[in-house]
C-alpha cells in the first residue's frame, strides 16, 4: 500500500508529534519515505513553502533523504487530470492552468493516489457538496483517510 500525503497531514504531524519527542515515529515515517511507501507532489512541497505554520515541515521537505518525496506529476496523473477531472462537478478543484494559476495540492494527491492505486492521507473533512479531498475522492473511488 502506498500513502500520498497531503499538506495539512505534513503540517499536523510537525505540530502534534514533534521529532525531539518522537523519534521512533520519524524514523518510521522517512523508512516509510525510503520505500517509496509514502509519497507526494510538488505541490504540497510548494504549498508548505507558503503555508503559516509549515515552517518545520517545510525545512524537513528540503532535506536530501526526503526531497524524493515530493515529484511532478506523470503523463498518466496529466491525462487523467485533464480528462476526467477538467469536465466533471469538480471543476472548481483543477487548476486553472489545466482547464485553459491557481496551483492546488489537491487534485494532484488524487490524481497521483488514483493512478498509483494509493490512499490519500489527509487532515480535510467529507463535505458531500463540497469540494476537498475526501468528497473528489469518494466520487472517483479512490481512498483516503484523516
Amino acid at each position: 500500500m502506498t500513502y500520498v500525503v497531503d499538506t495539512s497531514s505534513l503540517i499536523e504531524l510537525f505540530q502534534k508529534y514533534p521529532r525531539d519527542v518522537f523519534p521512533n515515529l520519524w524514523q518510521e515515517y522517512e523508512n516509510l519515505v525510503d520505500s517509496g511507501m509514502l509519497m507526494s507532489v510538488t505541490q504540497v512541497k510548494e504549498e508548505l513553502q507558503r503555508a503559516k505554520h509549515g515552517d518545520q515541515a517545510s525545512e524537513w521537505a528540503q532535506q536530501p533523504r526526503v526531497r524524493e518525496l515530493f515529484t511532478s506529476p506523470t503523463d498518466e496523473e496529466m491525462l487523467f487530470l485533464r480528462s476526467e477531472l477538467a469536465s466533471s462537478k469538480f471543476r472548481d478543484a483543477v487548476p486553472d492552468h489545466l482547464r485553459l494559476a491557481n496551483e492546488k495540492a489537491d487534485i494532484y494527491l488524487i490524481a497521483r493516489a488514483r493512478v498509483s492505486g494509493g490512499t490519500v492521507v489527509t487532515e480535510e473533512r467529507y463535505k458531500p457538496q463540497g469540494t476537498k479531498i475526501p468528497t473528489i475522492c469518494k466520487d472517483y473511488n479512490t481512498l483516503y483517510v484523516k
